[in-house]
């Protein structure tokens, strides 16, 4: 590959998976769209922190306690560390996190939401490097070093400051390429469950399909394979010495979940895999493979209504049946670790 096209090719991969991340996302257009009402706005009595990784790298995030702040003792349910998709920063997705937060099933087994000044959980909403108060990659950094660094930070600064204040565990959320940080934080102690939204096995499957939906022409008109282009863009084999024990995989889901398995790190974990019906990015082919590498943990797959953008609670494309099932019976299996039924 000459070298003005292997750049050319790095950038528009870069660019094209993590927007945010390399100075593309589109910031004004998402504003524009919570001005409208489309995105509704960030609760008021959400916290923003800002946090320092073992590497200098900094790192955003917003809290939803499950108390209001000024209480002195902040008990909640459970907590959840919830990590965004690539286009919809923390700071457009206030809705999900407080169904996440709220959610409840009344006595009439219906759905139902507490109040934002005394929600059930708390949420612990991430900015993705590049996205929202998180610092961006500059030229030479790793991106996969960066993102566990910083993931790390952020599982650190909860288990510091919201579970050393109960027995609670922590619950980790990820949407897309959120969930390559849950996977990245599966093998800490404290985690007792994971929910993957829309989840990929590995970046370079997720960009053959967007070519293959031609959402990007830029391989075909150089006639580059996506692993090619992963590979060039977010090299694997890369370890830093604040990082023991870790080293890139160019994102790829399969291979980390593998290993977590076979170190028998995923053992009473409760995982669920929730694909969308009608994921035009990724097949639900990926999503069983998902179940299959992580057959020693607690593991359901279910599937929400629409596309990649899907979300639970999301009441217009009936997935607030997902939610409720989230609540009866995956957070259930987190505090009683017992097989799902």
């Amino acid at each position: 590959m000459a070298s003005f096209v292997k750049s050319f090719i790095v950038d528009k991969t870069r660019e094209t998976i993590f927007p945010g991340a390399y100075g593309k996302l589109k910031v004004k257009y998402l504003e524009e769209k919570q001005q409208r009402g489309e995105y509704p706005q960030i609760s008021k009595n959400v916290v923003q922190h800002n946090l320092t990784s073992a590497i200098g790298s900094q790192v955003g995030i917003w809290v939803y306690h499950a108390k209001p702040v000024e209480t002195s003792e902040i008990e909640a349910e459970e907590i959840i560390i919830s990590f965004h998709g690539n286009i919809r920063p923390s700071q457009f997705l206030n809705e999900l996190h407080e169904h996440l937060a709220c959610a409840y099933v009344d006595d009439t087994d219906s759905l139902a939401y507490t109040s934002v000044t005394d929600r059930r959980r708390t949420v612990v909403a991430v900015d993705f490097p590049g996205y929202g108060a998180s610092s961006a990659p500059t030229k030479g950094d790793n991106l996969e070093l960066m993102l566990k660094a910083n993931n790390l930070a952020v599982y650190d600064w909860v288990s510091t400051n919201l579970v050393s204040k109960s027995d609670t565990g922590i619950v980790l959320s990820g949407r897309s390429i959120g969930t390559l940080s849950v996977v990245s934080l599966l093998d800490q102690p404290r985690i007792r469950g994971a929910m993957l939204l829309v989840p990929f096995t590995n970046i370079s499957q997720l960009l053959t399909n967007m070519v293959m939906g031609s959402k990007v022409s830029f391989l075909d008109s150089h006639n580059i394979a996506a692993q090619a282009a992963i590979a060039a863009a977010f090299p694997s084999g890369h370890q830093h010495d604040l990082l023991s024990n870790f080293q890139s995989t160019s994102f790829d889901t399969a291979q980390q979940l593998r290993k977590l398995h076979d170190e028998g790190l995923l053992r009473n974990k409760t995982i669920w895999i929730i694909p969308a019906e009608h994921d035009e990015l990724v097949s639900h082919d990926e999503a069983l493979e998902i179940n299959q590498l992580v057959e020693s943990a607690n593991v359901r797959t279910l599937k929400m209504e629409g596309d990649h953008r899907a979300l639970p609670g999301d009441g217009k494309l009936r997935n607030d049946e997902v939610l409720k099932l989230l609540v009866t019976h995956f957070f259930s299996s987190v505090n009683k670790n017992v097989a799902l039924l």
